[in-house]
């Protein structure tokens, strides 16, 4: 499924935040359930989740997106 960003920069900022917030967690959730599955201490689990939330924020606003704004024609996300 192909994301077109075009369409969704014309969208108001609550609309692209909540859209920016399901790319985080959709991941994360899957990572998050195999942890609390997996993982007994309650500290553990807490450290591995964030530091995977941490890194893949890090990937997806930092620089795992391609955003080049001299062709914003060409800002797609595949899904």
């Amino acid at each position: 499924m192909k994301i077109n960003l075009v369409s969704l920069a014309q969208r108001p900022a609550p609309i692209r935040l909540g859209c920016f917030v399901l790319c985080l967690l959709l991941p994360w959730l899957s990572y998050a359930a195999a942890i609390y599955l997996l993982v007994k201490d309650e500290n553990t689990r807490t450290i591995l989740t964030m530091g995977i939330l941490a890194v893949e924020f890090y990937f997806y606003y930092l620089g795992g997106v391609n955003t080049s704004i001299s062709n914003p024609k060409h800002l797609v996300i595949m899904v």
